[in-house]
């Protein structure tokens, strides 16, 4: 206890005694916890926003996707208690907007046009490299696609947030009109030196507005650099949500079908999954391409993707806290040496090797907690910073993951830093005999 009361001592003469080398000790731990603190938060941050996208995936829903030469009726797989999505797009998309702004610059929007059975409240949004995933849509005016509108083939259109806001910024959006092939200004809609009538126009009604989608609030953050006078021309890209019988009658589809199953009850969808892949295993579905997912198979095979990004960001952390953590045990054995003639005093005195490696790493220890609370929140500080940044003058679509484990990480790992980076300068200090410490006086 007594030696314990004098180690304390000794970190409190450091503090008030010498607080120059007190600060310039914590500056050198500080860095490295700065950069472990920002580093792991934009790492879990750029880990999570990746994830965003797969995470759009509905629960209890299974998904095929398929490609075929013949009409494939896949109506009597699902059960009483399965609800069906039936998804496909037009070939080829369509310009739903054209405005040239009197700087010169133009904006553009081109739609995807995705034809779709009765929502049921799924639908299917855009993914990565030109993928779709089925989502659960939340409506935030009017309603959304249904069996009628499909029977009766009505001239109507789901659209997100997003298209509302670039097509109808003056007002609301239900019940206007959305015009496919948008002619750019001072062009006609007629491919060049064709004697052709103008390609025919097709006018949806706007029946509903849905939550935007990842990639539509990546276009939409591209949509405010636009209107900021950011950089030149801009050409933005949509999906727009029509009846299935609309797409099928009136335009050339893509090869690929989606074909969605949603239930409450996991063992349906269980039975539902592997009858599909059992029908396609025994060539009773004519697939030329297919595959079935849901929810935990995205999930996973977007992380088995990521995977390898995270660990090389990580590495990249540890190597710049390693290089702060030289920087620091330098620092530490300057200190050390300047206190040479005091090692050899409290020697002379009776204090052992061990009461003087003890000395320096309970201070490391200190110096290194102090360090942390320091490090942790310039990190944050300076994580937010780049987040401002990139949202408002990059404008991309970027959040940070500010959880519990990300904010304790450096107070635990700021302690262990400091004993690491402390113990060689400690141990050199400890190895110190009276005789030399005499030669500094």
């Amino acid at each position: 206890m007594r030696k314990f009361t004098l180690y304390v001592g000794h970190v409190v003469r450091l503090c008030v005694l010498n607080p120059a080398r007190f600060m310039l000790s914590i500056v050198g731990l500080a860095i490295g916890l700065v950069v472990l603190t920002a580093g792991n938060i934009l790492v879990e941050s750029f880990f999570v926003e990746s994830l965003a996208e797969a995470d759009q995936a509905a629960p209890d829903t299974v998904v095929l996707t398929y490609q075929s030469s013949s009409y494939v009726d896949l109506g009597g797989i699902a059960t009483n208690e399965t609800r069906m999505l039936s998804a496909v797009a037009a070939a080829t998309p369509s310009r739903i907007y054209a405005q040239q702004y009197v700087s010169g610059r133009t904006c553009t929007l081109t739609a995807t046009l995705e034809g779709t059975s009765e929502m049921n409240g799924l639908a299917p949004v855009p993914y990565a490299a030109g993928q779709l995933l089925v989502a659960k849509v939340r409506p935030l005016k009017g309603r959304l696609i249904n069996a009628s509108d499909v029977a009766q083939r009505n001239t109507v259109t789901v659209i997100d947030d997003f298209t509302a806001r670039v097509l109808f910024s003056d007002g609301d959006p239900i019940g206007r009109v959305v015009t496919l092939d948008v002619d750019l200004p001072g062009t006609a809609n007629v491919p060049t030196g064709a004697d052709l009538p103008p390609a025919p126009r097709l006018n949806l009604t706007v029946v509903g507005v849905i939550a935007n989608s990842r990639q539509a609030d990546s276009q939409s953050a591209q949509y405010n650099r636009f209107l900021a006078g950011v950089g030149g021309s801009t050409d933005l890209s949509a999906l727009i949500y029509l009846p299935i019988s609309i797409v099928d009658a009136s335009f050339e589809t893509a090869a690929t079908t989606l074909v969605a199953w949603s239930s409450r009850d996991p063992g349906s969808l269980a039975r539902l999954k592997a009858r599909l892949m059992e029908l396609s295993s025994q060539g009773a579905l004519d697939f030329a391409h297919f595959e079935v997912s849901d929810r935990q198979s995205v999930l996973d095979e977007a992380r088995s993707q990521l995977e390898p990004v995270r660990v090389f960001l990580v590495l990249l952390v540890l190597v710049l806290l390693g290089i702060a953590g030289a920087s620091a045990m330098s620092t530490m054995f300057f200190a050390v040496k300047e206190r040479i003639p005091e090692i050899g005093v409290k020697k002379a005195l009776g204090a052992t090797g061990i009461d003087i490696l003890t000395q320096f790493i309970i201070e490391g220890m200190f110096v290194g907690f102090v360090a942390a609370i320091v490090g942790a929140v310039v990190g944050v500080l300076a994580a937010s910073a780049i987040e401002t940044y990139l949202t408002a003058r990059v404008y991309v679509v970027f959040h940070l993951s500010l959880t519990r484990d990300v904010l304790l990480l450096p107070i635990i790992v700021g302690p262990a830093y400091g004993f690491t980076f402390s113990l060689l300068p400690s141990a050199y200090g400890a190895s110190i005999k009276v005789t030399q410490s005499l030669r500094f006086e």
